[in-house]
């Protein structure tokens, strides 16, 4: 029976046993009332009659009340069990619910604890493992060979690793009671004020010091710093070794490097010696064999005339040869300076385009120069640019066809600055020997073709002019196959580009 059932059987003894009490009293009252008319008229006729009548209604009203007292107290009892039955069912939900209320917080407690011990047990292996890793840095620090120094902004060290101790000679507890100053003689204690005001700003740096050693040795070494804030407390966090052997080899190479230089200007000297003393034989040489083909010393045969044409020509480029080491040698030495005046320079073209006009002659190449109509002022050295632009036309020259080769000369007004292209349509250069194109000695094979070779300078030589009128220079191939050097350089040049010499002919 559910409890819905229950609670209506209950209601309906209830007030069923107090229906049927009402019912038994108003129909025993009612049985009263009949059994005293029938007795008021009993007395009209009968006495005796009357006297048995009364016996007999009154056994049946008690008998009436009784049970109607009786059914009433069935009633009651079964109101006060009723309502019993009703405490008892309310503190039997009141018990069942405060036990769902206990089962529901024992859970809640449980899964608090639970996650609780996972907590716990995530923060112990976490505190394990960051034990771990601080012992395994602390370990790495101790067994490292590099000295670490943790120092605060007294100058005094707060922390030193194993490596630190035994590169001074200390023990752990001595080096704490030392400062930098101690183990450092070049640095001074009124320095490291303004030592650690830099670190604060620079945040880090790289210095060399000399390290003093507890037995008074000193030794060079490098240290890296580094400025710390930790919790709010300041440190530099120093990183020190040794660079002894690093600076013997840097006075090594220091030495070294001297007497390169040493040899280099032996060897530029006895190259200018050199070229000087042959120029003079060459010259005589020159002449005699200009004199000879003039006809000046009688007549000349043909094939002597051949023979002699030929000796002229090798005997023009041993002067150029000459002339290029001669230069190159002077660019080494430094001795080479700069008569800068204001000049044209579509006349410094003109120029050497005549000198070079009879090589391409002979060649049939064409040279073909694009110029601004206007004037084109820069204040360059005339022989120095007359030298380069030779340089560049007569490396075009060699290096294209024999017949049907052309070189172009370009003049580009770049505002502050002037562009020059010397551009040939020859077969261009291989990519690889484009980066090496402007060393010295270095003669890079065109990509097909013929071409005679030189002394791998001249172009090495104008680079070196160029830079000092303070331009550059480069190459490039063209789209048809060809190559073009340019070069760019400032219509005026600075007082530190040239040796302002004017009352000195430039030559």
């Amino acid at each position: 029976m559910t409890k819905r059932s229950k609670k209506g059987f209950s209601r309906f003894l209830q007030w069923g046993s107090i229906t049927v009490a009402i019912a038994l009293s108003a129909i025993t009252l009612l049985d009263y009332r009949q059994h005293q008319q029938r007795e008021s008229t009993a007395q009209a006729y009968n006495a005796n009659v009357g006297d048995h009548f009364d016996t007999e209604g009154t056994l049946g009203l008690l008998t009436g009340y009784g049970t109607a007292v009786i059914v009433m107290m069935l009633g009651i009892t079964s109101c006060l069990l009723s309502r019993n039955l009703n405490v008892r069912q309310k503190a039997e939900n009141e018990l069942k619910k405060a036990h769902s209320q206990l089962e529901r917080r024992v859970l809640e407690r449980t899964q608090d604890l639970s996650t609780a011990n996972v907590r716990l047990k995530k923060e112990i292996s976490d505190r394990i493992k960051a034990e771990e890793t601080l012992l395994l840095k602390q370990f790495s620090l101790d067994k490292t060979a590099e000295s670490i120094f943790w120092i605060n902004p007294d100058g005094r060290f707060v922390d030193v690793n194993q490596a630190a101790c035994d590169t001074l000679g200390y023990t752990r507890d001595e080096l704490l009671g030392l400062s930098v100053p101690d183990v450092d003689p070049n640095f001074p204690k009124e320095y490291w004020a303004k030592h650690w005001e830099e670190l604060k700003r620079n945040k880090s740096d790289i210095i060399e010091a000399e390290f003093k050693t507890k037995e008074g040795t000193t030794f060079p070494a490098e240290i890296a710093i580094n400025y710390v804030n930790y919790n709010g407390q300041e440190y530099s966090f120093a990183f020190a070794h040794e660079i002894t052997e690093r600076k013997k080899a840097e006075d090594t190479l220091r030495r070294t490097n001297q007497e390169l230089r040493e040899y280099t200007r032996l060897k530029n000297d006895f190259i200018i010696t050199v070229s000087h003393e042959l120029r003079t034989p060459l010259t005589i040489f020159k002449n005699i064999i200009s004199n000879i083909l003039a006809g000046v010393m009688g007549p000349v045969k043909n094939k002597q005339q051949e023979a002699l044409a030929t000796a002229n020509k090798e005997v023009d480029r041993l002067a150029t040869i000459i002339s290029d080491f001669l230069d190159i040698s002077k660019l080494e030495a430094g001795k080479v300076s700069l008569y800068a005046r204001e000049i044209d320079i579509q006349m410094v073209i003109g120029d050497a385009v005549d000198l070079l006009q009879h090589l391409a002659s002979e060649k049939n190449v064409t040279l073909n120069i694009d110029m601004p109509e206007k004037e084109l002022l820069v204040n360059v050295d005339y022989d120095k640019m007359i030298q380069i632009m030779k340089n560049l036309l007569d490396n075009a020259i060699k290096f294209v066809p024999d017949c049907g080769g052309a070189v172009a000369v370009r003049i580009k007004d770049l505002g502050d600055d002037i562009e020059i292209d010397v551009e040939d349509n020859g077969y261009g250069i291989e990519s690889d020997d484009i980066s090496k194109v402007f060393n010295r000695f270095v003669q890079v094979k065109k990509q097909v073709g013929p071409g005679s070779h030189g002394t791998g300078l001249g172009l090495a030589i104008s680079k070196e002019l160029i830079e000092m009128h303070g331009g550059q220079i480069w190459v490039e191939n063209t789209p048809q196959g060809g190559a073009n050097f340019c070069f760019s350089i400032p219509k005026n040049l600075t007082a530190a580009s040239i040796t302002a010499q004017s009352d000195q002919t430039p030559s």
